[in-house]
Formats: C-alpha cells, structure tokens, sequence
C-alpha cells in the first residue's frame, strides 16, 4: 500500500468509468478502504498535491452484494481542488495513444488506450460498432480546440 498521507482529505468531485477501465488506465488500487462504506481505493500525490479515488457506499462492502468489478461512480478526494486536475491527469497522461470511433448512428464512442489505428479498428470491430471515422487523442484534441475557438468568436 502507499505512504502518502490521506489525512484530512475531502471529497473534490465524481465522475463515472468503469472499473476495469479506470484500472487500465491508472493500476491496481494502492490504499486501503475503510472495508464498510468503501471496497477500493486509490491515493496519488503530484507536486505536493493529495489525490484520493473512491467508491463510497456502492460496492459489495455497503450494500451487500454485487462486485468490486460492477462499480462505476467514484470520488475524488483531496485537500483542494486541485486534487481534480491531479486525476485528470493521471487518466489521460498519454492521451495521444486514446483513440474514438465517430459512429454511424452520430454516437462517438471511447475505444481506449491504443498504440495505432490497427489496434482501435480490432477493438471497435469487437464491439460491433459500425464505425464511419477512427480519430486519435491528438486529432481529437486539435478537433474540439478548433470548434471552441469557432463558438467562442
């Protein structure tokens, strides 16, 4: 388990992914849970800035059955809020290895960590996803700066 102190720490924020996502993308939990109101735990400090990932009270400890592996809402907590640009970090270090299937159906879809375009068609293929446009992190950053700068005008 890790050495960073979580003392004092506070809820910072939510967001949604699914567990076995958020382990691909961050590792293995690094802390442990209190055993009642949370199953996992995960505590990160980048330049002197204390981050915590949660499940609080929707996993098999509090509500009695289900699995760690059906969580999907967490926390972030931390001294400020800077805990938030701390996670935010952490899940999109590489992002330029993140690639999105643009969808026949208007959808756009997160296909995840993946090293070139070979490996994101298999995985949209595997999925069943009837896939119009492949885009990677990079692209799809330069994207979204390029329409905010045109709604922005």
């Amino acid at each position: 388990m890790t050495d960073i102190n979580t003392n004092g720490t506070s809820l910072r924020g939510h967001f949604q992914m699914p567990y076995a996502k958020l382990v691909g993308l961050i590792g293995e939990p690094n802390a442990a849970s209190d055993g009642y109101k949370t199953d996992v735990e995960w505590a990160f400090e980048r330049d002197g800035v204390v981050a915590t990932i949660y499940n609080w009270k929707n996993g098999p400890n509090y509500i009695g059955r289900g699995t760690i592996e059906d969580i999907d809402e967490w926390n972030v907590g931390g001294h400020s809020s800077d805990a938030m640009d701390v996670v935010s970090a952490l899940m999109y270090e590489d992002f330029s290895r993140m690639w999105f299937a643009l969808c026949a159906d208007g959808t756009l879809s997160v296909l995840g960590d993946h090293g070139d375009y070979e490996a994101a068609d298999a995985t949209a293929e595997d999925l069943g996803l009837d896939v119009v446009w492949l885009v990677c992190g990079d692209d799809a950053a330069q994207w979204a700066n390029t329409i905010n700068s045109k709604l922005i005008r």
